[in-house]
């Protein structure tokens, strides 16, 4: 994979970068059905993302989880979904932001910006409120299947 000319140039210039994940804001869903179209290398991932959630269905308190945890079905039409108000709670916001954010992480890398030369070019990675999560994961360093591992435990 050629790597971006920014990353690059940070190179070059001796600069680092600081990785950064935010919080709750963002319409998760709209995000997450984007990436779904636009980004055929995200395949594995959703394919993970959707195995690990359809494992955990079973476990969900129902009186928490009333309105389903259909990600999948969600994701590939967002008429499906229930109302805003649900998917803004944290129980089903905190994870559709964590693969929001992965996900777009990932595509980042599939553009020029290899795992191990974006962690070894970054001096740290942060989150904010719901973004802890996906720091967390990114900070690991992992990359092909052993990320993908990690990260379905850390969607569990």
């Amino acid at each position: 994979m050629a790597i971006a000319n920014f990353l690059n140039q940070v190179k070059a210039s001796g600069g680092k970068l600081f990785l950064q994940f935010g919080g709750q804001g963002s319409p998760f869903l709209k995000e997450l059905s984007k990436l779904y179209e636009s980004e055929p290398s995200l395949k594995e991932f959703f394919d993970i993302s959707f195995k690990a959630i359809a494992e955990e269905i079973p476990r969900l308190d129902t009186n928490i989880i009333y309105g389903g945890y259909d990600f999948e079905s969600w994701i590939k039409n967002p008429d499906s979904a229930p109302d805003e108000n649900y998917l803004c709670s944290a129980p089903v916001s905190i994870v559709g932001i964590f693969i929001a954010q992965i996900g777009n992480y990932l595509a980042f890398t599939n553009k020029g910006f290899p795992v191990s030369e974006l962690i070894s070019n970054s001096i740290g990675v942060t989150g904010h409120s719901q973004g802890v999560i996906s720091s967390a994961l990114i900070a690991l360093g992992k990359d092909g299947a052993d990320f993908h591992s990690a990260y379905a435990k850390f969607l569990k």
